[in-house]
């Protein structure tokens, strides 16, 4: 049987210095390990990938056709949540123009509202849930054989009109039976490699899937496999940049020592990155990693706010969190700290405080991003605060900043940057499928939290950072709330319901 797989993602963008974005391009790891086994279990795979397509706008649905478009008979899709409207309005189209093709589609964006994708859409066939390299392959030669399909765990599927969830699958017991990646199916044009140690996440953040993909479960892999990757695709991909994807690096300290172990033992000097948590912080974990050549780590502080900290189950304040960055930067030259705003619980005076801790991180000569939270649906946080749920598309607000040194903003009018980084859609088609299917497109949708005040408050914001240099404090009025900017505070002087004596410590006039 013909197999195609597709990576249905775009490019990241990020900065590297406060004036230059950086187009991401990365390997895509879990895509290229379900087409690998699908190849060593004998099938012709075709690999695709959205990233590497050269349209003008890949948003445009008759580009997203025409990518998809092929003689396979199977067409296998994994994709994140935020193209997910997109992509099943270009199948709906290729599924009316070839009615005998089967398409499967996984990830985390199908598997976060899998019930809904074969509720809302007849044309979708099958829905691999979660972990997919041995679901993949058991469904592909049932379909090749005819084969029921009722003991395949880890699949949501149509039989005879009725729409069928087997139970779910359990987790790999040893990723190290996985094959090694079969970098032979890749094209040229990647700039990122992610490896990975370990796959999974053994916290319960309140507004994340992992919890609910991964089972709150860590699993390691050999470090030796992964350098062995590391040295194919570097071969393969010359220059290509490097960074830890786990998704909670440091958590096991034996992993990390034969991390270090393994890059001596090969004599490797490639320049590398990771994510790493507050709350995991040692210092001398942070000396040892620099020693290897480790360049850059990103934090996830989340908010400024002590009681939002709390409300999220961290295990720090967000004192300690401006500590650990200080520290980290004895022996890193780039540290980025990334923040979420739009939670629903969270106040004006919350955002305002996230804020104040932006600026004290841009004093430290950081960088950091500002991010929208979308609601998730396979999380405790959406399970309670559901209701209520505002459409996002057309709303400004979903910008990102990026701050360091001077602000860099990439808006909506930027071109080619609109189409790498955009969340609202502006197509009408895929519009009207958010609209109408809202339960199957939960992202597009928002938290109500105030958010065209924060937009606003945001705006004036990075003006003031942008002018920090010629001007020390500003006092500005936003809807009624008067607010002032400093080099280091973020004050709330005054509310239009009433005045009061402000958590950030300012009484108010």
């Amino acid at each position: 049987m013909d197999v195609t797989i597709v990576n249905f993602g775009l490019p990241a963008a990020t900065l590297i210095r406060p004036d230059e974005l950086f187009i991401i391009k990365s390997i895509p790891v879990g895509a290229l390990s379900i087409a690998t086994v699908l190849k060593k279990t004998g099938y012709n795979v075709v690999f695709k990938d959205y990233q590497l397509s050269d349209y003008d706008d890949p948003l445009e649905p008759k580009n997203i056709i025409e990518f998809l478009s092929d003689s396979s008979s199977l067409l296998c899709i994994g994709c994140a949540c935020n193209l997910l409207p997109f992509l099943v309005s270009a199948l709906k189209k290729i599924k009316e123009k070839i009615p005998d093709k089967k398409i499967v589609l996984g990830g985390p964006g199908p598997s976060d509202v899998f019930e809904f994708l074969l509720r809302d859409f007849p044309f979708l066939d099958y829905i691999v849930r979660g972990e997919g390299e041995f679901t993949i392959v058991e469904l592909v030669a049932a379909i090749e054989n005819q084969k029921s399909l009722e003991n395949i765990e880890g699949l949501s599927f149509r039989d005879n009109g009725n729409i069928i969830h087997n139970p779910a699958r359990r987790l790999i017991a040893r990723l190290d039976d996985l094959p090694d990646l079969d970098i032979s199916l890749l094209n040229p044009g990647y700039n990122m490699f992610y490896i990975f140690t370990a796959r999974g996440c053994p916290y319960d953040c309140t507004y994340c899937n992992n919890v609910t993909f991964w089972q709150q479960r860590v699993r390691p892999l050999s470090i030796r496999k992964a350098f062995n990757e590391i040295g194919l695709i570097r071969d393969k991909f010359k220059g290509i940049n490097i960074a830890v994807g786990d998704d909670t690096f440091g958590v096991n300290k034996d992993v990390s020592e034969r991390f270090i172990e393994e890059y001596k033992r090969v004599h490797y000097d490639f320049a590398w990155s990771a994510t790493y948590r507050i709350d995991l912080f040692d210092e001398m974990f942070i000396k040892k990693m620099a020693a290897i050549n480790m360049q850059s780590v990103v934090y996830g502080v989340e908010s400024g706010s002590n009681r939002m900290l709390k409300r999220l189950g961290r295990n720090y304040k967000i004192e300690d969190a401006i500590n650990v960055v200080s520290k980290t930067l004895t022996y890193l030259k780039t540290v980025a700290v990334s923040f979420i705003y739009g939670y629903p619980f969270e106040t004006v005076e919350d955002f305002l405080e996230t804020l104040e801790s932006i600026l004290k991180f841009h004093n430290l000569g950081v960088f950091i991003r500002l991010n929208l939270l979308g609601p998730l649906r396979q999380t405790r946080l959406f399970k309670e605060y559901k209701g209520g749920l505002e459409n996002s598309s057309g709303h400004s607000y979903l910008i990102t900043p990026y701050v360091k040194t001077k602000i860099m903003r990439k808006t909506t009018d930027t071109g080619r940057l609109q189409n790498l980084n955009k969340i609202g859609t502006g197509v009408p088609e895929v519009d009207r499928l958010i609209k109408n299917f809202p339960d199957s497109s939960v992202s597009y949708y928002l938290y109500p939290s105030d958010l065209e005040l924060k937009e606003q408050i945001i705006k004036e914001f990075l003006t003031f950072i942008e002018n920090a240099g010629t001007i020390s404090e500003k006092r500005v009025s936003v809807k009624g709330y008067l607010i002032y900017f400093s080099k280091d505070r973020v004050k709330l002087l005054k509310s239009p319901r009433k005045a009061y004596t402000s958590r950030v410590g300012c009484k108010t006039k």
